[in-house]
């Protein structure tokens, strides 16, 4: 039975907190479902205990994010599920108050304590404004993301966005305290932001949180006495890892993934993180499968594609498909899509769905050991291609980095999915380390 529904709002965002609950040992499914995550033809796996759920939402206008959100709460709630965790973007990309607004209204209202710090990967949150290794995130690459720019770095004023929420910041040893006035007040749509550095203060916000729920104070909603666990928990997937203690899951040893070639990876992120990673692979000796921005609708160009991967994988060859290697180059495809005449903003659908039909039909013809996907999107694409929708967390190869299978689908073997930010340079080269010699 599925006790805990965590509620990302993209794909690579709901990998990397559920396989902080795979790695407890805790039976955890990824789901993409934009609406009702049941499905006639894709039972959930009966061992199943955490959910993740993708809801598409990142970049919807907010009103849309709103309502999937709401539904699913209200379908989660019908379940019996009780317990709830509003996954978000370490660096706050997203309708983060919009869709807290929407789990604390369709379960039962506040209080959510918000933890936002991933501090393994540099993400930290002091004074109530976020960081990216020591960087003010209005200052970093993040501020220009092309589809959900980060104009701010306060932690409040990204909540209080297209919403009317009571927003408070506190320290983690501060806690306790604001859920004791919280409980007394009864505030509907309180959000507290908790501050964090280091591991360390994450971890005093989970004991913070556990001995809040421990002593009885505010932990159901008013009414019908089914409705959600209090307070309601956020963050991303740095707290995720604090949930199965928090929540009181029993750990089991987790499955194991042994990561094989042929490697291919497939990049689809316009972050310069992922941009130079591609590079740096493609100098180390990474088959270079280039689509040029005249090739995006054409079938000759995808066999072709298909082609060069299908003869990398058979001699033994990791290989990189991939659009641009500069973010400026971007702008070809863009232009390309105008003379094409699409929709503004359609090439960034067109292209996760051109790189999944390439990556099917090459799947098809020649064993792909491991393959590894950078940005929710192009991952989205691909597994809709395949025709599915769920994901088996397994466990994570580097920090942030998740390994993975497809319930259905046993070529590739093992999937690995990334963020666009994260990692180094080599990450690519080190991961090929790792499965020649692990």
């Amino acid at each position: 039975m599925i006790r805990l529904l965590i509620i990302a709002d993209d794909l690579t965002g709901a990998l990397d907190s559920g396989v902080k609950l795979a790695e407890a040992g805790i039976p955890t499914e990824v789901r993409i479902s934009p609406g009702c995550p049941d499905s006639p033809d894709e039972e959930f796996e009966a061992s199943t205990l955490t959910l993740v759920v993708d809801t598409q939402t990142r970049h919807l206008p907010a009103g849309e994010a709103y309502a999937r959100v709401e539904s699913l709460v209200h379908w989660a709630r019908k379940k019996g599920i009780r317990l709830f965790y509003k996954k978000t973007d370490s660096t706050l990309r997203g309708n983060l108050g919009v869709e807290m607004a929407a789990l604390m209204n369709a379960g039962g209202g506040g209080p959510l304590v918000f933890a936002p710090a991933f501090p393994a990967l540099g993400r930290t949150t002091e004074g109530g404004r976020q960081y990216v290794n020591g960087v003010p995130l209005e200052d970093t690459v993040f501020a220009r993301d092309l589809l959900n720019p980060v104009r701010t770095g306060s932690v409040r004023e990204i909540l209080r966005q297209g919403v009317d929420l009571d927003v408070r910041e506190v320290e983690p040893s501060g806690l306790a305290a604001a859920l004791r006035e919280a409980g007394e007040q009864e505030k509907e749509l309180l959000v507290i932001v908790v501050n964090g550095r280091t591991e360390e203060d994450l971890a005093e916000t989970a004991r913070a949180l556990a001995r809040s729920r421990n002593g009885g104070r505010s932990l159901r909603t008013k009414g019908d006495g089914g409705g959600a666990s209090r307070p309601l928990l956020a963050g991303c997937a740095g707290f995720a890892a604090h949930l199965p203690e928090l929540l009181g899951f029993h750990r089991a040893e987790p499955e194991k993934p042994r990561l094989r070639g042929p490697l291919v990876a497939v990049n689809g992120s316009l972050h310069p993180v992922s941009l130079g990673q591609t590079r740096a692979a493609i100098r180390s000796g990474f088959l270079d499968v280039a689509l040029e921005p005249e090739e995006i609708l054409s079938p000759e160009a995808r066999e072709e594609a298909v082609r060069k991967i299908v003869s990398a994988s058979m001699e033994g060859r990791p290989c990189a498909l991939r659009s641009v290697l500069h973010d400026a180059d971007f702008q070809d495809y863009r232009r390309k899509a105008e003379e094409f005449g699409l929709p503004p903003g359609e090439i960034h659908k067109i292209l996760p769905r051109f790189m999944g039909d390439i990556v099917r039909d090459a799947a098809s013809r020649a064993v792909m050991g491991t393959l590894v996907v950078f940005g929710g999107d192009t991952l989205g694409g691909i597994l809709e291609a395949f025709g599915k929708r769920a994901i088996v967390p397994l466990a994570e190869t580097f920090s942030g980095v998740v390994a993975a299978r497809v319930p259905g689908v046993p070529n590739p073997r093992h999937l690995v999915s990334k963020a666009g930010g994260f990692g180094d340079d080599e990450f690519l080269i080190e991961l090929l380390r790792l499965i020649r010699d692990p």
